[in-house]
């Protein structure tokens, strides 16, 4: 009878994509003919979900320190690793995130030590330290130094806490001290914004850097307003560049992003405004106009653009803020390729006492169109008799 370890090796990967993550290990420990296939799979997605949430406590320690313990003893596994998703987005707002429960590190704490000193980088003793003390950002920040292949790299909320060891790793992952990420296509490093400590979102270099990955092709990034945009480097090209989410990122500073993308076929803008320390740059003011003129910079290869707003605090504290708008996005009309459109309607319709005709402000290559009718966190109520009778009027013919 023929053994299934005979079978050719698409057969095999496709009957081993169908056996639930749990069971790989129990597969790798008892059949020694499929142990490495089964350890490809095992080790090809990395998730630890991390969370402060008291009535999940696998979720408060996760287990990374065991798994950097096998990558660290048996490193050619790093190289199975083709994503890596650091995800959990609900923690509360805190200068110091929760330390995990290192009572297993400490007969391999040398283990741990010296793959931090074999990196060389100038920050050495204070990521041992971080280590030491249990900081979820020492031991992510030893799990990305390992990994070069991977495709795709998801950095969540609980993971970005302002100026930390892990953004350090970034830094030096881009520019050069320590190993480069060799095929990343897809990269996500996104935050939820800490109302209570501001300094904690303080994230605009470590964006930044993503942009400088010489084979990305998405980026999805929370982006912070520096007082000046300015790149860390030299400027870098994105001609590789097809499809960008960003959200907190000013009009003004998308600019210097859009200006450079030459291929970017698909964007997703979130246009924020809280209440900010940063009120001379950040206001309370939106020109959809303007914001038309700031896409026009990829009017020729855009084909799938998604716009929403966040104004107000509501579901922090019941707060609301005066919005003032000007203008609508009519002006999209002149985008030629654009094929996908997800907006508020008000944004066309337009805020005159007579809304703006749609087909005066739909383009004529579009193919799917999404007008949200909730919009505006503070203003919704006023606008919605000229809503509806945009919707009835505008596509009666």
């Amino acid at each position: 009878m023929a053994q299934l370890s005979d079978a050719p090796a698409e057969v095999i990967d496709n009957i081993l994509s169908f056996i639930p993550r749990a069971d790989l290990p129990s597969l790798c420990l008892a059949n020694k003919s499929l142990h490495q296939t089964a350890q490809l799979f095992l080790y090809s997605t990395i998730n630890i979900e991390w969370s402060d949430n008291p009535n999940v406590p696998r979720l408060q320690n996760p287990p990374i320190i065991s798994l950097l313990r096998t990558l660290l003893q048996r490193p050619e596994l790093f190289t199975y690793i083709n994503e890596v998703h650091l995800s959990g987005s609900r923690m509360y707002d805190n200068p110091e995130r929760p330390s995990l429960d290192t009572t297993g590190l400490s007969p391999n704490l040398d283990l741990f030590i010296n793959a931090i000193y074999k990196t060389q980088v100038s920050y050495t003793n204070l990521w041992i330290d971080r280590l030491k003390a249990g900081g979820m950002d020492a031991f992510a920040g030893l799990l990305i130094t390992g990994v070069s292949k991977i495709r795709c790299f998801h950095i969540d909320h609980n993971y970005i806490n302002g100026d930390d060891i892990l953004g350090k790793v970034l830094l030096s992952k881009v520019f050069g001290q320590l190993p480069a990420f060799e095929r990343l296509k897809e990269v996500w490093y996104t935050k939820r914004m800490d109302h209570n400590i501001p300094q904690t979102n303080e994230i605009f270099l470590y964006a930044a850097s993503l942009f400088y990955l010489p084979t990305v092709t998405d980026i999805y990034v929370s982006m912070s307003n520096p007082d000046i945009f300015a790149w860390p480097r030299e400027q870098p090209n994105l001609d590789h560049l097809t499809d960008l989410s960003i959200d907190w990122l000013i009009e003004e500073h998308l600019i210097s992003i859009l200006s450079i993308t030459p291929n970017l076929k698909s964007l997703d803008y979130t246009w924020m405004y809280h209440q900010s320390p940063n009120e001379e740059l950040e206001y309370p003011m939106l020109d959809f106009d303007y914001l038309v003129d700031v896409l026009s910079f990829v009017k020729d290869t855009l084909e799938k653009f998604m716009f929403s707003m966040e104004i107000g605090d509501e579901e922090r504290d019941g707060s609301t803020i005066e919005m003032e708008f000007m203008g609508s996005m009519r002006g999209l009309v002149d985008f030629d390729k654009l094929k996908y459109l997800s907006i508020p309607l008000v944004c066309l319709a337009g805020f005159a006492a007579e809304p703006i005709p749609l087909e005066q402000s739909i383009p004529a290559n579009l193919e799917v169109v999404h007008l949200r009718q909730k919009s505006l966190a503070t203003s919704e109520d006023s606008y919605k008799t000229s809503l509806r009778y945009c919707v009835d009027e505008g596509f009666a013919d």
